[in-house]
């Protein structure tokens, strides 16, 4: 992938399930953005994959930002799946 993604500000870890925040940033706005790794099932293992929108500390996988930033954000997914070492 030849995208450039965005750096990530933050990783947490909490019971099974490993956030990372990044900004998705464009000349309208700047949108709050984690990407959550829930283990599912540790035997296998099997993750649930998230990406979602914060806004006034909630969280979304079904809000719409429209920040024309569709393939940043896509390789910002794909580097950290890419180099994680769940």
């Amino acid at each position: 992938m030849s995208e450039q993604g965005y750096d990530f500000d933050s990783h947490s870890v909490r019971f099974n399930i490993i956030q990372y925040e990044f900004e998705s940033v464009s000349e309208e706005k700047v949108v709050k953005k984690v990407i959550e790794y829930v283990l599912i099932d540790k035997s296998i293992p099997l993750y649930n994959l998230a990406l979602l929108d914060v806004s006034k500390e909630e969280v979304s996988d079904i809000s719409v930002s429209n920040n024309n930033d569709m393939p940043k954000i896509m390789a910002t997914v794909y580097r950290r799946f890419a180099i994680s070492s769940l």
